[in-house]
This record gives C-alpha cells, sequence and structure tokens, in this order.
C-alpha cells in the first residue's frame, strides 16, 4: 500500500503524484516514489491506456523509459495505482530555456536518437505513444539522458483512435479527423516537429525531417529507420557515438 504525500496534477481520468511506502516508521525519512492514480471509471478507454501502460512498463526493456516499481489494477480498497522511482528530470523544452550555454550539437543529437529508440520498443510491443510532445521528452540532470514520459494515451496499432483529445502542434495532420486509425507513423511525424524545435528551424529542409514530416504517414520513416540514420549523423558529424557510460553532465556546458 502507497499514502500519497502531495499531488501533482489531475485531469478527469488520473492524477499525477507523490507517495510514500505506508509502512514507513514514523522516524524515518520517506522515500518519495512519483505515481499515477487512475480516478475514471474502468469501463472508459482511457483504463484500457492505463492498464497497457502498466503492461508495458513491467515487459519492456528500455533505458528510455521509467521502470515500474510497483502496479495495482484491481485494489479493493485504493484507486488502480502505477508506482515509479522518483528521478531529477526536466521537460527537454525547459531544459534548454534554462541552460547557460546552448547545448552541444552531439548532445542533442544524442537525446533525440534516444528517444527515437525508446519509441522503437513502444511500437514493437504494438502500441503507438500518441503524445509525444516536448513536455513528455524529460532530460535527467545527472547524466542528460531521456526518459519518454505521457504514456496516458497508449493505443493498439490500426485500431480507431477512442481517447480525446487536445489539437496539439506536434499532431500529424490525420489525427485533426474525427475518427482515425491509430499509427506509428503519427509518433513519427511528432518527433520531426520535435527535432526542429531542439535543433533549430534549419533542419526543416533536412531530407530527414522533410520525409518524418510527410504529409502522407505511408511516406514516413519507421521508428528504427529514424534511429539508425540519427546513429549514423552522430557518427559522421561529431566523429563518435555518445552514450550513457562515456557521456558526462559537463558536456552540456561546452561552447
Amino acid at each position: 500500500m502507497w499514502k500519497i504525500q502531495k499531488l501533482i496534477a489531475q485531469n478527469s481520468s488520473h492524477a499525477t503524484c507523490w507517495v510514500t511506502p505506508s509502512d514507513v516508521s514514523p522516524n524515518a525519512a520517506p522515500e518519495l516514489y512519483w505515481a499515477k492514480s487512475y480516478n475514471g471509471c474502468t469501463s472508459w478507454p482511457e483504463f484500457d491506456s492505463f492498464c497497457r501502460q502498466a503492461s508495458l512498463g513491467t515487459s519492456a526493456q528500455s533505458s528510455g523509459l521509467i521502470t515500474l516499481t510497483h502496479s495495482s489494477l484491481e485494489a479493493p480498497h485504493q484507486k488502480p495505482l502505477l508506482v515509479y522511482p522518483k528521478i531529477d528530470m526536466q521537460p527537454i523544452e525547459q531544459w534548454l530555456r534554462e541552460s547557460s550555454q546552448q547545448p552541444v550539437q552531439s548532445l542533442l543529437v544524442w537525446q533525440l536518437r534516444q528517444t527515437v529508440e525508446t519509441l522503437c520498443v513502444i511500437h514493437q510491443a504494438g502500441l503507438v505513444h500518441g503524445q509525444v510532445d516536448s513536455g513528455h521528452v524529460l532530460v535527467v540532470l545527472a547524466d542528460h539522458s531521456i526518459r519518454v514520459v505521457g504514456l496516458g494515451a497508449l493505443e493498439l496499432v490500426g485500431s480507431l483512435s477512442c481517447l480525446p483529445r487536445l489539437a496539439s502542434r506536434f499532431d500529424a495532420p490525420e489525427r485533426l479527423a474525427s475518427e482515425y486509425e491509430v499509427s506509428t507513423a503519427a509518433d513519427i511525424y511528432s518527433v520531426g516537429v520535435l527535432m526542429t524545435e531542439t535543433l533549430g528551424k534549419r533542419v526543416e529542409a533536412s531530407p530527414l525531417v522533410k520525409a518524418m514530416m510527410a504529409e502522407n504517414p505511408n511516406h514516413r520513416p519507421s521508428a528504427g529507420e529514424v534511429a539508425c540514420l540519427l546513429l549514423e549523423l552522430e557518427q559522421r558529424l561529431f566523429g563518435e557515438t555518445i552514450s550513457l557510460k562515456n557521456h558526462r553532465p559537463q558536456s552540456n556546458r561546452a561552447a
């Protein structure tokens, strides 16, 4: 069991909060965990996405996803709950805005590649993220690696979307229709938008980004193809491949 310590945000179907284990002794310093509690009806489509998030958190192997610490989908005495370790992170948009100097290009390309590689894992599980944007791609402050969050809109590839949506500048054109088929190509379009906002408008003219943001979703590359091209770009432009093992946070302050 878990005790809610502080509510972070909530909407009609779920709340995000800080929690601690319920058996922490009064004299012990409680260890905080990040959690998502489901508040809606279990017959809503949002609950299916909540369950898919739990399944992905226990089955997927990816450094770009936060490992699920605990899940309870059918708890009689509390709301369905997903618990994750607390990691100091910032949305990439905020991290870029608050950096004292412009991060080096090789670091940014590496972060984008991590984002796409995480989407590969999600897509291979037969799912679409559905909300790829600058607020759901988080930078870990300790080493500047990436974690992809915002998994509350996970849907099955090939299904007709039944989740309510708010229009976003990251949305692929096909998502503006009243009814559309869930496709991994929509995530690729969103990453294309993220690349233009992270690397600058000049990349809009690059063949890769043009392909990722193609009007026709069938003309967009897969996440695996994009990841390979970004890896080649790292090696060609910077003469190295950045990895979690050899990266140091001070690279963010390089001129």
